[in-house]
């Protein structure tokens, strides 16, 4: 059903008919659909990561490539579908990991959607609107080196927008941001101010610490050199401001580790972890909700705040920042290291070296903690089998472990009610319900040749049940019609000057219908062996939950067939026809029509068939180990 529905939705993007997505939605859904349109909703939901928007990762991303597909995602932050911060993210994520061609494509898109933000008056003083332009802005001007619109498809935004600015058409946010897009677009030529950058230049930009446009020269220049150079002031700059006593001591070194390899990487082969935690004001966890399909034992695992209002995506977690660890040899605590593109200085450690022990979730290169969409029953299973909450389990390096604890409840699943076929015997069941370290019950069903695994939360204890029931009876067979009364015949003309028209014929009545047939009985319910555990022993409370929750019930009795309907009565016949004439004297002389004959009256409909009798329970046998 799944495929199925995911299939209609792509055929509906194909034929432009506005599909509409389900919510929550998550990255596999939206990676099997692939369009700009499911992108844009993904990325719309609370908790959605900019991670799918990676064209070469390994878990669900967005793998669309028509112009269209860009074309929607720039209406997405243009409509406000999207948060500009989020959509920011992903382009840049997106430019950085896509081939030239597509990244051409989606720059198109966003110098066309540029135009059109800069056109809206609304720019000028709405905050929604400047941090859509900002985040346009921020990406056309900081996005990957050797990344670049076609000259051609841009041409006419560009003049527009020189044009505008020259006859004073844009309002000053507008015209603040307009230049500044000149001035990038001025870059990529070599050019600043109208004349060729230098080194000094590049010298009086550190001296003012503007890091900001020192870090644009080195993206947009064409010259290797002075995009070296560029770079190379933002380092000092970022090791003048560091608070690292680590740093200083030795700054010139750490200036060409920087320069080479774009960060201060600690290694812990070197410098060994011996402890690690998690700030857990700068992260924040949500509860994980676990929404289980027992028929193909798989669960989606989804999050939750509070009382679970808001059901959405769990979003990924930055770890940089948030995840610390103390090594031999480095004064202060250590946090993941920054993307190389930053030059960060201080002493990091690779996300690779934080590895999940489960395999829910995993870090990704940048340092997100992401979980997977689905997993197995049985491995959701596991996770809980000791504790009330989630684990997460980490190593640092080779010594230092971290274990982060979420809170996890499962949504209630369907009823499962094994039933036998018609008028026949329900299926024998053998299931376990266990108890372990939280009030959630975990329960096993073995039936003919499966066995199903799940767990039910304490709040869903008294709407759950697990149950053999026998097959239904068969309804009873519907009763025959009664016949059709026949017509009375119709009387005979009149005829002058004394034979008046004659009566008709009276109808006959209809029979009367036949009763319904009796209903089928319901089959007996099969056999249940109920196994209850308790791994904190007493048990009475369970089992007393246990006898509710799994049942044995008889089939219901066939409902009875309808009767036959009662024939219809037959119509009277006509009455013979007046009739009137006038003699050789011109005498006028006329004699009466016949009365109709009466209808037959209506046969009766026969009786409704009784109900079948219901199946009888079958036999539960309940054993506790406490």
């Amino acid at each position: 059903m799944t495929r199925f529905l995911l299939a209609a939705l792509a055929v509906l993007v194909v034929c432009g008919c506005g599909p509409s997505y389900p919510t929550p939605f998550t990255a596999d859904d939206m990676a099997k659909i692939g369009t700009g349109d499911a992108l844009v909703h993904y990325l719309g939901q609370p908790g959605a990561t900019a991670a799918v928007c990676h064209r070469n990762a390994t878990k669900a991303h967005f793998h669309g490539a028509r112009d269209e597909d860009f074309a929607a995602l720039t209406d997405g932050l243009l409509g406000g579908d999207v948060q500009p911060a989020l959509w920011e993210r992903c382009t840049m994520i997106m430019l950085d990991s896509m081939p030239g061609t597509e990244s051409a494509s989606l720059l198109d898109a966003m110098a066309h959607a540029y135009r059109r933000l800069l056109g809206r008056s609304s720019v000028e003083k709405a905050a929604e609107e400047q941090a859509k332009l900002e985040a346009l802005h921020k990406t056309f001007l900081l996005r990957p080196r050797g990344t670049a619109p076609h000259d051609a498809a841009i041409h006419e935004d560009v003049s527009k927008l020189r044009e505008a600015l020259a006859k004073g058409r844009l309002g000053p946010v507008a015209s603040q941001h307009g230049r500044d897009l000149l001035v990038t677009i001025d870059l990529d030529t070599g050019l600043w101010k109208g004349a060729p950058i230098t080194v000094a230049a590049l010298d009086e930009l550190q001296a003012a610490k503007n890091e900001e446009f020192l870090r644009r020269i080195a993206l947009r220049i064409p010259d290797p050199a002075l995009q070296t150079e560029a770079r190379r002031r933002i380092v000092r700059l970022h090791i003048a401001a560091s608070p690292s006593a680590d740093v200083h001591k030795r700054e010139k070194e750490i200036e060409q580790i920087v320069m080479t390899t774009g960060r201060n990487v600690v290694s812990l082969r070197e410098h060994a972890a011996t402890t690690a935690w998690l700030d857990e004001d700068r992260a924040r966890v949500k509860g994980v909700l676990v929404r289980q399909n027992i028929e193909e034992q798989t669960v989606t695992l989804l999050a939750y705040a509070g009382d679970k209002p808001g059901v959405t995506v769990i979003p990924s977690l930055d770890l940089r920042g948030a995840l610390y660890a103390r090594v031999a040899g480095i004064s202060d605590p250590v946090t993941l290291c920054a993307p190389v593109d930053t030059l960060d200085v201080s002493p990091c450690i690779l996300p690779a070296e934080v590895r999940p022990k489960v395999p829910i979730v995993y870090v990704d290169p940048e340092g997100l903690l992401h979980f997977v969409d689905h997993i197995t029953s049985s491995d959701a299973m596991r996770l809980v089998y000791s504790t009330p909450d989630l684990p997460l389990p980490f190593e640092v390096g080779a010594r230092a472990t971290l274990t982060v604890d979420w809170p996890i409840s499962f949504e209630k699943p369907p009823n499962l009610v094994f039933t036998g076929p018609a008028e026949g015997r329900g299926p024998d069941l053998r299931v376990a319900l266990e108890r372990r370290y939280a009030p959630r019950i975990l329960f096993k069903v073995a039936v003919k040749e499966k066995q199903l695994v799940g767990a039910v939360e304490a709040s869903d204890f008294d709407s759950f049940l697990i149950a053999s029931r026998g097959g239904p009876g068969r309804p009873g067979t519907r009763g025959t019609d009664g016949a059709s009364g026949s017509s009375g015949s119709p009387g005979a003309s009149g005829s002058c000057p004394g034979s008046p028209g004659g009566n008709g014929g009276n109808g006959t009545s209809g029979g009367n219908g036949t009763p319904g047939g009796p209903g089928g009985p319901g089959g007996p319910g099969g056999d249940v062996v109920l196994q209850v555990a308790c791994a904190t022993g007493e048990c009475g409370s369970v089992a007393g939950i246990a006898k509710k929750m799994v049942q044995s019930l008889g089939g219901l009795g066939g409902p009875g067939g309808e009767g036959g309907r009662g024939g219809r009565g037959g119509q009277g016949g006509a009455g013979g026809s007046g009739a009137s004439c006038t003699d050789s004297q011109g005498h006028y002389t006329s004699v009466s029509g016949g009365s109709p004959g009466a209808s037959g009256s209506d046969g009766s409909s026969g009786a409704r068939g009784a109900n079948g009798r219901n199946g009888t329970p079958g036999h539960v046998d309940l054993r506790v180990t406490e």
